[in-house]
Parts: structure tokens; sequence; C-alpha cells
């Protein structure tokens, strides 16, 4: 009896280790099986962290690549992200050693009130504010809980909105009067024809010299949209700059002895520059031109060149009227006129010192305008010097679409017409 009760406890405890190791084993399964379910779930979790860190980095970058100052806050109004423009424009570092507020930042209290305005109206609110002497075109749009404030510089546009402006008023101006001119001395030689009268010489003349004044405008209209094109055919030489001084001054000799002005002429023979003779005669007698109308009789104007860093810089001074300084970075815009009245009476189409600046420029220079004490003023220009060593390879690559070249028109002839040339030798550095 005894012995069966053994046996059955035996098989009873056998048969209970059985059912706990299937259940053990079965229980191994489901934690493995979920070890593995976790393990996949850690990979997709550091797969989608990894993702979501390029994303925000990508991010980061297409913000602060734009040009467009952006700026996100929050409802306390701390800047919870800011792009690079913005930084730089408010001058701000790229780690703040504490939380900014939206006014620290900018210190715009003007911006605060739009980003007001558009978390109140829930509507994107759009104004154009005049912050630290730029232009900007601000768009300030509420979401959910943040605010985001885009700044774009709208400065550049705005001033070329106004050039053209002004190109196009004065454009209408120089045509308007050499054209009612022409049409008065017509009328004038018709009724004399009708009337059977002699015709005198004068009127003629005169449209004669209008007719030049207005093949001028169009001769150097064409001339400063070949040089800003890039389509300019430059021929870059050695040569000394007292020559081309020289021949400058020998164009504008009437002009300067019809009002008594005393040139000095401090340029010295060994200076050589790398330049296109022809054009940069014609900067030359351009400045002299501006110069001669400007200062009064028996005035003064005196030209003088140093070199420096691989680069000479001429300069041409004179004893006139001086340009303000608020103007004088204007002065190489096409048409302006810094006395629209005192300068008409001068004459001239407004392009010369913009085509002087573009020729300079083209040349791989520089141009500004200096004052003089007490006064007057110094136009002044750089070329590149002949022993200069390392000259921008763009200097010697003609980028024409066409072998066309500027008409050098440096003696301010009306009736000098440019002239058209085939592929041209190419001499000295060119």
């Amino acid at each position: 009896m005894s012995v069966n009760f053994a046996s059955i406890t035996i098989l009873g405890l056998t048969v209970t280790l059985i059912a706990v190791f299937f259940m053990m084993r079965r229980q191994s399964r489901h934690i493995h099986t979920r070890s593995i379910r976790i393990e996949s779930l850690q990979r997709r979790l550091r797969y989608a962290e990894a993702q979501i860190e390029r994303h925000d980095q990508a991010l980061r970058t297409l913000i602060d690549a734009s040009f467009d100052c952006l700026i996100v806050i929050d409802r306390r109004r701390h800047v919870t992200l800011i792009n690079r423009a913005a930084r730089l424009f408010f001058n701000v570092p790229e780690v703040p050693d504490h939380p900014l507020t939206l006014i620290e930042v900018t210190r715009q209290h003007i911006l605060e009130n739009l980003v007001a305005r558009a978390v109140e109206s829930h509507e994107q609110i759009e104004d154009q504010l005049d912050i630290d002497g730029r232009s900007f075109k601000v768009r300030a749009v509420s979401a959910n809980d943040e605010a985001l404030i885009i700044m774009e510089d709208v400065t550049d546009l705005l001033r070329l909105t106004r050039a053209r402006r002004d190109m196009v008023a004065n454009i209408s101006h120089e045509l308007r009067t050499p054209i009612s001119t022409i049409r008065l001395l017509v009328d004038t030689l018709n009724q004399k024809v009708e009337r059977g009268q002699t015709i005198d010489a004068k009127p003629l003349r005169k449209i004669s010299a209008e007719t030049d004044s207005l093949q001028n405008l169009v001769q150097e209209l064409h001339d400063l949209s070949m040089i800003e094109s890039g389509r300019a055919l430059l021929r870059l030489i050695e040569l000394p700059l007292s020559a081309i001084v020289s021949d400058a001054l020998g164009r504008m000799t009437s002009q300067i002895e019809k009002k008594k002005i005393s040139v000095v002429n401090q340029v010295a023979d060994s200076l050589r520059v790398l330049a296109d003779p022809d054009q940069t005669r014609r900067v030359l007698t351009n400045l002299i031109s501006n110069a001669v109308k400007f200062t009064p009789v028996n005035g003064t104007i005196t030209f003088d060149a140093s070199e420096r860093d691989e680069l000479v810089t001429m300069r041409v001074s004179d004893t006139g009227i001086g340009i303000p300084t608020h103007e004088r970075k204007r002065v190489f815009e096409r048409f302006y006129q810094i006395d629209n009245a005192r300068t008409n009476m001068h004459g001239g189409t407004g392009l010369g010192l913009s085509i002087a600046r573009h020729i300079v420029e083209a040349q791989g220079g520089t141009i500004w305008v200096e004052g003089v004490d007490p006064q007057g003023a110094c136009l002044c220009f750089t070329l590149s010097s002949a022993d200069r060593q390392n000259v921008p390879e763009a200097l010697f690559t003609l980028a024409a679409l066409d072998p066309i070249e500027l008409s050098p028109a440096p003696d301010k002839t009306p009736s000098a017409t440019p002239e058209k040339k085939g592929k041209s030798k190419k001499s000295g550095r060119t």
C-alpha cells in the first residue's frame, strides 16, 4: 500500500515537473519572442531618432542657408530658433548664455507688436520696416503656441526700383529737350520755305548739334549696355599710365582752355599699368570732363598716382563745387544728378561716371569719390600694376559672345560713330 502511494507520489511529481518544464519552456519562448520584438522596436526607435536628427540637421542647414532672417518664438516670446542671417544681422551669439526674448534679440518693439497682432488674429501679418538702415518686408505667422517671423531684405530691390524709375524719368527728360528743339527749328524752317524766305544756316547747325546730342546719348546707352552684359572686348596690355593721362588731356584741351583751368600733372612716367588703353583713356576723359564742368573759371585740376600692393591708384582732383558725402555712393549710377538745375546748365548725358565705373570694374579695379579740403572733389580708381604677379584669370578671359568693341568716344565728339570689328588680334597680356 505504501509502495503504491510512493509510486503515485513520484508519478505526480514527475508529471508536475514535466508540466512545469513545458510551461517554463513555453514561457521562455514567449520571453525570447518578446525580447526579439523589443530589440526590433529598439532598432526602429534608434533609426527613427537618427532620422529625426538628420531631418532636424537638414532643416537647420536649410534655414541657415536662407538669405531671409527667420525667428521662431514661443508663447512667452522666447526665441526657440534663429537662423544664421538673423544672428548676423542682430549680432546674436550662436550659443547664448541664457534664453533670449524677441525684444532682447531685435530691440524692435514694432516686431513685438506684429507678433501680437498675428497671434491675436491667427492670420499672417505683413508690413515693411526700416531697421538699422535696411528695408525689410516682414511677415509674422502664428501656429499653435509658436510664432514665426520672416524678414526679407528688400533694400537693393527698392534701390533698383528707384534707379529704374529715375532712369526712365531722366531718359525722357534728356530726349524731350533736343526733340522739342529740333521740332521747333523744323517748324521755323518750314514756315520760311512756305514764305519763300532764305533759309539761315544757323538753325541747321542747331539741328545738327541737337541730333549729335541724341546720337551721343544713344551711343553711350549702347556702350553701357555692352559693358554691363559682359560683351565688351577689353585689350589688356602693359603701358605707362602717364601716356594715357596725356592723351586724355590732349583731347580735352579746348574745354580746359575755355575755362582757363590750370592743370597739374604729377603722374610719374615710371608707373606702368595693365589696362585697356582706349577704355582707360575713356575713363580719364569722363573724369576730366566732369571736373571741367564743375570747376569754376581759373580753377585747378590735379592728376597724381601712386602704387601699392600691386595696384596703381589714379586720382583726379579739382577745386570745383564738390560732392556731398551722402551723394558720393550714387554719383556712379546711370543718369544720377546731384542738382538737376545746376547739372543741366553744364549739359551731358549723365552716363559718363556710370560708364567709367563699369570699365574700371571690368578691368578688376574699383572707383570711388573723396572730398578735397577746403573745396572740391577727388575721383579715384585703381588699375593693376604691370608688375603684378597674380593677375586674376578673369581679366584675360574674353566673355564676349560677339567680338564687338566699344566706341572709344573719348573726345566727346557726338558725331563719332563706333566701328564694328571682327576678331581682333590680341596683344600684350590679352
